[in-house]
């Protein structure tokens, strides 16, 4: 792409001191899987999206057509309810990420 990463979520969320040792960014998870790599049904991972707490980090999976046919009632339902969308940056801000370090946590809905 043009552009070095800045954060790494490894896959399944597997945090390892191995994985830690060996990618030099920060590690940042999720508050909030809809498993939507389980149901695939729209309607039912939009239901679970439309549950996240200001300030959680959303897990959503583009190679599912579910998934992306679910997005537009998601970021509808969540900015009625006053939420916003930023940045890891700015979510994490004042901290400064730091490799080595794992944000967020994965939670499954």
């Amino acid at each position: 792409t043009g552009t070095t990463p800045r954060y790494f979520r490894p896959p399944y969320g597997r945090v390892t001191d191995d994985v830690l040792a060996a990618v030099p960014m920060p590690v940042i998870l999720w508050n909030l899987d809809p498993l939507d790599w389980q149901d695939h049904d729209a309607d039912l991972v939009a239901a679970r999206m439309k549950e996240a707490a200001a300030g959680a980090i959303l897990l959503a999976h583009d190679i599912y057509s579910t998934t992306v046919k679910a997005i537009p009632a998601v970021l509808d339902s969540l900015t009625a309810r006053g939420i916003y969308f930023v940045t890891v940056t700015e979510l994490l801000a004042p901290t400064v990420p730091l490799p080595g370090h794992v944000y967020g946590h994965r939670a499954a809905k």
